[in-house]
């Protein structure tokens, strides 16, 4: 599922297969990477130029006062958001190359709709995007002047670790949102869920737990940039968060939504079969008097085959009703709260630390 004939998540992402080339352990070449297109790299690359610590300093890290505590954890925090944003690419595929068997079970054609369902994931509109935001920043530096003969080498060598960087900040964003789409084209589907007897949440646990990796891995990254937004306010990239948190969530809840009207449609249906058994059952009920001819052994057994088949009825009914509407369970649910409530955290303390001087 790895190879290069392989589609959907089973092949790697362009970015991937970059790092890959290099012939280290992926984990490795991200750190690489993320180091270098992090504030270390640049740090170096500009030194290597200026040859003039307080001038590179402020221009990396954007700090008229040169070097502060503050700079250097921002540096190395979003050095981290490098690092977990490269490596998240493959981690969030796998998940999916993983849960292959299950998807492909869950589908109605089988690998017909897996397929079709996640054809955009491997597509190279990731590096097109990337590459079109440079080359508009490039084109913007040299009409401005900021880049003459003598500086153009070093000019070029930034631009290649600033693409690399959105390259593989795009393809991140990219398969999370190509995944859950996916899932969501699948969702819409006449899937094949499993009984209630044998599963309360009908065979889509499995859903759920990919929809929180997720997540989970998209929210611990824009967390991070807000406390590196604390140290070094900006508007900007506090603005950028707060979009991308409301793509996230309305993306996490997108392939749920229709997974949610699959098992509502199974739980309602199931609910009034139940319930029709158990009105018909009533009806057929026939009511108790001594002066029939029956043999009294006769109703005796007549009576406890109806009292056998209410018991019977009166536990499918507090199964039904007990059916999943979402695809979680308790732990999952917890998790979820955990992700939601630490983003909300972490957006009021930013808030507050901008409102603090406006109030003193």
């Amino acid at each position: 599922m790895t190879n290069e004939g392989a589609r959907g998540p089973g092949r790697p992402t362009l970015f991937e297969r970059i790092l890959n080339a290099l012939h280290l352990p992926y984990p490795v070449a991200c750190l690489l990477l993320a180091i270098l297109a992090g504030g270390p790299g640049f740090i170096l690359i500009e030194y290597a130029y200026s040859r003039d610590w307080d001038m590179t300093l402020r221009l990396v890290l954007s700090q008229p006062n040169g070097a502060t505590w503050e700079g250097g954890i921002v540096s190395a925090l979003f050095s981290l958001v490098n690092f977990l944003v490269f490596t998240g690419i493959a981690q969030l595929r796998n998940r999916l190359v993983a849960a292959n068997e299950y998807l492909i079970g869950l589908s109605p054609d089988g690998e017909v709709t897996y397929d079709r369902a996640f054809r955009l994931m491997p597509s190279w509109w990731p590096a097109v995007i990337a590459f079109g935001l440079e080359s508009v920043s490039a084109i913007s530096a040299s009409v401005s002047g900021l880049v003459d003969a003598q500086g153009l080498p070093h000019f070029a060598l930034l631009e290649v670790l600033r693409f690399l960087m959105t390259f593989g900040i795009i393809t991140f964003v990219w398969i999370y949102a190509t995944g859950l789409r996916g899932l969501h084209e699948i969702g819409k589907q006449p899937v094949r869920l499993k009984s209630y007897h044998e599963d309360l949440l009908l065979g889509t646990r499995p859903i759920g737990q990919i929809s929180l990796r997720f997540a989970f891995s998209f929210f611990v990254i824009l967390v991070l940039v807000l406390i590196g937004n604390t140290f070094l306010p900006d508007s900007s990239t506090f603005a950028i968060v707060v979009v991308f948190s409301i793509i996230a969530v309305t993306m996490f809840f997108l392939p749920l939504n229709s997974i949610h009207r699959r098992m509502a449609e199974v739980k309602g249906r199931e609910t009034k079969s139940v319930r029709a058994r158990f009105t018909r059952l009533m009806e057929g009920a026939e009511p108790s008097d001594p002066s029939q001819s029956t043999e009294p052994f006769d109703r005796l057994d007549r009576r406890l085959r109806e009292l056998a088949g209410l018991q019977v009825l009166d536990m499918e009914i507090r199964e039904t009703a007990s059916i999943r509407t979402w695809p979680f369970d308790t732990r999952i649910l917890g998790q979820l709260t955990v992700i939601i409530l630490s983003v909300l955290a972490a957006l009021i303390v930013r808030l507050v630390i901008v409102a603090l001087p406006v109030l003193r």
